[in-house]
């Protein structure tokens, strides 16, 4: 007999992302004007992902403060 799951979601945070003005020597029409590095990103984004199981839905949400245990109460409360 398979093992059901317990819960109709997953919910999951992943690591934090650095956004920028950065290059990975990609080809472009514009001349554009990248940082060599990442050491001063202009904010920082964490992905969290809504995964319905039955549904097979996915919902991605991008979380620019700092992800707390209210985060995930927040998310199903936008959902």
């Amino acid at each position: 007999m398979p093992i059901q799951p317990r819960c109709g979601f997953l919910l999951n945070a992943k690591a934090i992302m650095p956004v920028g003005a950065y290059s990975r020597g990609g080809k472009n029409r514009v001349e554009v004007h990248a940082a060599e590095h990442d050491f001063h990103p202009t904010t920082r984004v964490t992905p969290v992902g809504l995964l319905l199981r039955a549904r097979g839905e996915l919902a991605l949400y991008a979380v620019t403060s700092k992800v707390t245990s209210d985060c995930p109460v927040d998310i199903l409360c936008k959902w």
